[in-house]
């Protein structure tokens, strides 16, 4: 019923069955119906066809690819589901959400430079040593994260540190 709903909206500007002309987002976010029920059977590669066509249609719509990054995480393709939070988190600078989830799969990319300055943009510290202060807004998160980033990286002893920021928070 819903993709053929999509091919009446391409034919016609309208829904399957009616006359009445639709407002474009109803594509937009039919489109988004559809990828996220391919998802969740996990057939990626039609997920991916839908939530492209909805791009196309609307490029400057974050939700399209936050899915899309999903898509991506979920066939096992961090660096690329990494590079559409990025995406994402460009189209809505002000967002910490978007931010935040950015900075977790650089982390999982081992881009541990990048995290730390994409999270910076939030959470800069307005004391004297002008640091990340996400170990006093116990954001644990960052520290495992940034810990298991840098044991895959082989540097043990800043793996450590990351993980005694988190021993600290229940001391």
């Amino acid at each position: 019923m819903l993709l053929q709903h999509i091919a009446s909206l391409e034919k016609d500007s309208t829904l399957s069955g009616e006359t009445e002309e639709q407002d474009p987002t109803v594509y937009l976010w039919l489109h988004y119906f559809v990828s996220q029920h391919f998802y969740f059977k996990r057939d990626f590669e039609r997920s991916l066809q839908y939530i492209e066509a909805a791009i196309e249609h609307t490029p400057t719509v974050v939700d399209l690819y936050v899915l899309k990054a999903k898509i991506y995480k979920r066939a096992g393709n961090t660096a690329k589901a990494s590079s559409l939070y990025d995406e994402a988190r460009k189209l809505d600078l002000a967002d910490r959400y978007l931010n935040a989830l950015s900075s977790r799969y650089k982390l999982r990319n081992n881009q541990t430079e990048d995290a730390e300055a994409t999270m910076a943009l939030f959470s800069k510290d307005s004391g004297e040593d002008k640091g990340l202060n996400v170990h006093d807004m116990q954001c644990m998160w960052y520290e495992v994260e940034c810990g298991q980033a840098f044991i895959r990286k082989g540097l043990l002893r800043q793996a450590l540190k990351n993980f005694n920021y988190i021993e600290k928070h229940f001391d």
